[in-house]
C-alpha cells in the first residue's frame, strides 16, 4: 500500500486555482490523469513490476508540480485581480474628480481610455475622435488654426523643450458647447505594443460658474451697481491709458442731478434711486457708444466724449436738457446742471480740465436755481392734484381767499408771497399718502389716521428741500389748534405761524363748502357758523372774525 503521501489527489487541493475556465478545465484533466495513475499504483496489480517504485515517485513528483503550478497561477490571479482593483479605483477617481482627462498621439485621435467628465463636456463618446474636431470653435478660426499648428508642431519637434514651448502658446480657457472650459496641456510618454510613445494629455475643467462670478466681479469693479454706468475707477483707468491723439479734442461734461435730496427725503431712497436710473438712461440715450458715461458719485455724473470739439459738446448738453424736459416727472421733473471743458492736447493739465467743467457746472446750477425750484414746486403740485378734492381748482379758490385776507391783514410782501404759495403747497405732503386712504369714503382707522397725519411732516421736509424754511414751518403747523390740541406738535396760540393760522381757517371753510369723499358740502352760512363755533379752540378768533366779515361782505 502507498503511504499517506500516495493518497488520491483531490480537487480540494487545487480549489484555489484561478477562476479562468480554461485553467479549470486544464487542471481537471490533469487531476483525472493523476488520480488514475495513483489508483493503478495502489491497486496491487503492478506490485511485481520493477518499475513501480519509479512510477510511484514520478506520480508523487507530478502531484508536487501540480500544487506548485496551483500556487504560481494563484499568485498570478491575485496580482491580476489587484491590478484590476487599482485600475478600477483609478478610473473611479478620475471619473469622479470633476475633471476631464484624455490623451492622444501623433494621429491626433483620442485614446481608448478617458474620464467620464469628457463625455459630459463634449456631449459625446470621444474614443478615436480627432482632437481638432472636438476643440473646434465655430466662430474663431484663428483659434482653430492655432490648435492645429501647435499639436502638429509638438509631434514634429525634435526636443522636449520645443514641444513644451508649443503647448504654452495655447489658450488656457476656451468655450466648448457654450461652456467655459479651462485646459491644462501635458506632454507624457506611454507604452503601446511594447514601445514607448509620446502623447499629449489634456486636463479639462468646467469653469463656467467661476467664469460668470469673475465676470460679475470685473463688471462691478468698473460699473456703478445702481445705474449700470461706468464708475470712477473705470474713468481713472480709462484716462490713465488714454494716449491716442486721434481721440483729441477730448471733451468733458460734468453733470449734477437736481432734486435728489428732496426725492430721498420726501419719497424715500427707493424713489431717489429710480430718479438716478432715469437720468442715467437719458445720458446713455444722448451719447454715442464710444463715449464714456459714468456715475462720479452721489448725484454727480461725468461724460467723456472722444474726438469731440467744444461746439459738439455743447450740442450734446442741449440734447440732454431737451430729453429731460420730455421725460415724465417721476416723481419730479428730470433736471441737471451741466458744465463742459475741452482738452486739445494730452500735455494739457487734466486736473484743470476737470476744474473748468466743475466750475461751469456749479455756475449753471446757481443760474438755474430759481427755475429748478419752480420746476420742483410744479412737480409737487401735480403730484398733489392727482387727489380729487386737492385739485388745482381747490388750490385756486384758497389762493383767491387768502390773497384778499392778506390785504386786510396788511401783511408784508414776503408774507403775502408765502401765503399765496401756501395755498398751493399746504397739503403737498399728501402726495405720498396712498390714494385709497385719501379718497376713502368711510372713517379712517386709527392706523390710517396716523399715516394721514404724517403729511404735515412730509410737506415740511419738501419745503425745506427747496429752501423755503418759513413756508416749511407753516406747512408743518397748519393742522395745529389755537388751544394746542392739534397735530403734529401741539403748538397753540401765536406759537403757530400766522400764515398757518390763516390757512387753517380758509382751508376748513373750503372743505366744508365743497364735496369730499367722506362728507357732503354745506352752505356758506352754515360753514361760517361752524368757524365761529370753533373760534378760540381750533381757530384764531381774530382771523375767524375777519374772514367771516370778508365772506359776508363779498356776498352782499
Amino acid at each position: 500500500m502507498l503511504n499517506s503521501r500516495s493518497k488520491l489527489f483531490s480537487f480540494k487541493d487545487i480549489d484555489n486555482m484561478g477562476k479562468n475556465q480554461k485553467y479549470r478545465d486544464l487542471f481537471e484533466a490533469e487531476k483525472n490523469v493523476l488520480n488514475d495513475a495513483l489508483q493503478n499504483i495502489s491497486s496491487g496489480e503492478y506490485k511485481d513490476n520493477s518499475l513501480l517504485p519509479h512510477y510511484r515517485q514520478l506520480a508523487l513528483n507530478y502531484k508536487k508540480l501540480l500544487k506548485l503550478s496551483d500556487k504560481v497561477i494563484s499568485i498570478s490571479d491575485r496580482q491580476q485581480w489587484g491590478l484590476k482593483q487599482v485600475e478600477s479605483a483609478l478610473k473611479d477617481l478620475l471619473d469622479n474628480a470633476g475633471q476631464g482627462f484624455l490623451t492622444f498621439g501623433q494621429d491626433l485621435r483620442i485614446d481608448r481610455e478617458y474620464s467620464a467628465e469628457c463625455r459630459r463636456i463634449f456631449n459625446a463618446n470621444i474614443e478615436n475622435a480627432n482632437i481638432l474636431d472636438l476643440l473646434r470653435a465655430p466662430d474663431d478660426e484663428e483659434q482653430n488654426i492655432l490648435f492645429a499648428n501647435v499639436f502638429n508642431g509638438v509631434f514634429q519637434a525634435a526636443d522636449e523643450t520645443t514641444k513644451i514651448s508649443y503647448l504654452k502658446r495655447l489658450k488656457k480657457k476656451i468655450r466648448i458647447n457654450n461652456r467655459y472650459i479651462a485646459i491644462e496641456y501635458k506632454l507624457i510618454k506611454h507604452f503601446e505594443q511594447e514601445s514607448e510613445k509620446e502623447a499629449v494629455m489634456l486636463i479639462l475643467s468646467d469653469v463656467t460658474d467661476k467664469h460668470a462670478a469673475e465676470e460679475k466681479i470685473n463688471y462691478l469693479s468698473y460699473h456703478d451697481k445702481l445705474t449700470g454706468l461706468f464708475n470712477r475707477a473705470y474713468v481713472d483707468n480709462f484716462l490713465y491709458e488714454l494716449h491716442d491723439e486721434q481721440q483729441l479734442p477730448l471733451s468733458l461734461i460734468m453733470a449734477d442731478l437736481n432734486g435728489l435730496k428732496l426725492t430721498n427725503d420726501v419719497f424715500g431712497h427707493v424713489t431717489g434711486d429710480k430718479l438716478l436710473k432715469n437720468i442715467a438712461a437719458v445720458f446713455q440715450e444722448c451719447c454715442r457708444q464710444s463715449d464714456v458715461v459714468a456715475r462720479w458719485g452721489g448725484d454727480e455724473f461725468i461724460i467723456i466724449l472722444p474726438a469731440t470739439n467744444r461746439e459738439s459738446c455743447e450740442s450734446v448738453c442741449q440734447t440732454i436738457r431737451l430729453t429731460c424736459q420730455k421725460a415724465e416727472a417721476d416723481p419730479i421733473e428730470l433736471s441737471v446742471a451741466l458744465g463742459t471743458a475741452t482738452l486739445h492736447s494730452f500735455k494739457d493739465d487734466m486736473l484743470e480740465w476737470f476744474r473748468q467743467a466743475e466750475s461751469k457746472m456749479y455756475q449753471d446750477k446757481l443760474t438755474e436755481r430759481e427755475n429748478n425750484r419752480r420746476r420742483i414746486i410744479r412737480a409737487l403740485e401735480k403730484k398733489l392734484w392727482r387727489i380729487e378734492h386737492e385739485n388745482e381748482e381747490h388750490c385756486q379758490r384758497i389762493a383767491s381767499m387768502v390773497d384778499k385776507l392778506a390785504e386786510q391783514l396788511n401783511l408784508s410782501p414776503d408774507d403775502k408771497r408765502d401765503l399765496h404759495q401756501m395755498a398751493f403747497l399746504h397739503d403737498i405732503g399728501k402726495g405720498v399718502i396712498p390714494l385709497e386712504i385719501l379718497e376713502k369714503p368711510l372713517s379712517l382707522t386709527e392706523e390710517e389716521w396716523e399715516m394721514m397725519k404724517k403729511h404735515c411732516d412730509v410737506g415740511y421736509r419738501m419745503a425745506q428741500a427747496i429752501n423755503e424754511p418759513k413756508l416749511a414751518e407753516a406747512i408743518l403747523s397748519h393742522h395745529e389748534y389755537f388751544n394746542g390740541m392739534g397735530y403734529p406738535q401741539g403748538r397753540k396760540g401765536e406759537e403757530v405761524p400766522l400764515i398757518a393760522r390763516i390757512m387753517a381757517v380758509v382751508d376748513a371753510y373750503d372743505a366744508m363748502t365743497n364735496n369730499r369723499p367722506y362728507k357732503k358740502s354745506i352752505g356758506s352760512e352754515e360753514a361760517l357758523a361752524e368757524l365761529v363755533k370753533l373760534s378760540g379752540t381750533q381757530f384764531d378768533p381774530q382771523i375767524v372774525d375777519l374772514f367771516v366779515k370778508m365772506v359776508r361782505n363779498a356776498g352782499d
